[in-house]
């Protein structure tokens, strides 16, 4: 019975790191994240609060495509910059790996539709379009074959264009992290889907 046992816990600790750890490529992996991301206005004292989320296919070890979405929920200055803001963005991260950990840097054009809170005489800010550029760090733990830890850093650049005194500086800089979820959707070895 003790044999059989010690026999039970060496095959668990011996298949432990695949359960656990997952597979060391990341080739064909889909991963998804959606969290609060606390942003900090570059030009103004604003400190907007958002909900984020995004979807990354890693088109190989070292890139993958990358595509975020971004919503407005408060401000944490009675009187902040934004009112409104809803921004997609859509775009490519270069990765390095080691073990379980993922660095990856990625830049990621998109579309805001935005609108300052500021008051102007004879002038009403309304909601429109702009274009915005986002930069992003991220670090991601994959810790097991469906869930990882990540933290990310952004600067997210767009500008309210048509105000009196010129353009309205709305880019901002942000810290998001939390349990991301993540599927194997491509199989490496064969190249096809799974």
């Amino acid at each position: 019975m003790v044999g059989c046992r010690i026999i039970i816990l060496l095959f668990i600790f011996a298949r432990a790191p695949y359960f656990i750890f997952g597979q060391d490529s990341r080739t064909g992996l889909l991963r998804f994240n959606a969290g609060l991301e606390q942003g900090f206005m570059l030009d103004h004292n604003s400190r907007p609060l958002f909900a984020d989320g995004f979807a990354e296919y890693y088109a190989s070890d070292r890139i993958s495509i990358k595509g975020s979405c971004t919503q407005l929920i408060a401000d944490r200055v009675e009187n902040g910059v934004l009112k409104t803001y809803t921004g997609i963005s859509f775009g490519m991260a270069w990765h390095l790996q080691k073990g379980m950990s993922d660095f990856s840097i990625g830049m990621q054009p998109g579309l805001a539709y935005q609108c300052p809170g500021i008051i102007f005489i004879d002038f009403i800010p309304k909601p429109k379009p702009v274009p915005s550029l986002m930069f992003t760090a991220t670090y991601s733990l994959f810790f097991s074959k469906l869930f990882h830890f990540y933290i990310s850093v952004s600067e997210c650049n767009s500008f309210y264009r048509g105000a009196p005194n010129g353009n309205i500086n709305t880019s901002w800089v942000s810290i998001t992290g939390g349990l991301g979820w993540h599927i194997r959707i491509m199989n490496k070895e064969q190249g096809r889907m799974k």
